[in-house]
């Protein structure tokens, strides 16, 4: 599984992924209340906007991880976006994309894997830990390393 620094979290099987939100900007958020999620075929690159979340507090657009096809959304969550609010990181995901360059993975400096989104602040040695902003965050809201953006080269 990856993550961006805004929040979205992708799972890749093949050249398929499935994107959704992490349970920390569902706590930002706060309770969903309406989602326009994207139609199936649209072609989206990296960084453009797919999806919109109306929350109790505001409204957020969700952006595509990677470039490629829109192939599913997740009807069930379109239908009670109770689902996403209760699981954000499982059964509320939001679309699935056929990656248009999956090779472009794991060389993506926007993609962090979840193997460095996951570490404590504290059991980070990366020497630019106080040089890189801005920090990202472990799901749960806790810190980690600011440096995630090159997690080939920290935490590791």
């Amino acid at each position: 599984m990856y993550f961006t620094d805004s929040h979205e979290w992708i799972k890749v099987e093949g050249d398929l992924g499935t994107v959704g939100v992490t349970s920390h900007a569902k706590k930002e958020l706060g309770e969903i209340v309406y989602l326009e999620l994207p139609e199936i075929g649209r072609e989206v690159k990296v960084g453009e906007e797919v999806v919109i979340l109306e929350s109790t507090k505001a409204a957020a657009d969700i952006y595509a991880p990677v470039s490629g096809q829109i192939v599913a959304v997740n009807e069930a969550v379109r239908n009670a976006p109770q689902l996403l609010n209760d699981s954000p990181e499982d059964i509320g995901w939001l679309f699935q994309i056929r990656l248009s360059n999956p090779q472009e993975l794991p060389t993506s400096n926007l993609l962090i894997h979840e193997e460095v989104f996951c570490t404590p602040l504290d059991s980070c040695r990366c020497f630019f830990l106080f040089l890189c902003l801005p920090p990202f965050f472990h799901r749960d809201s806790s810190r980690i390393c600011p440096q995630a953006r090159n997690w080939k080269h920290c935490c590791l």
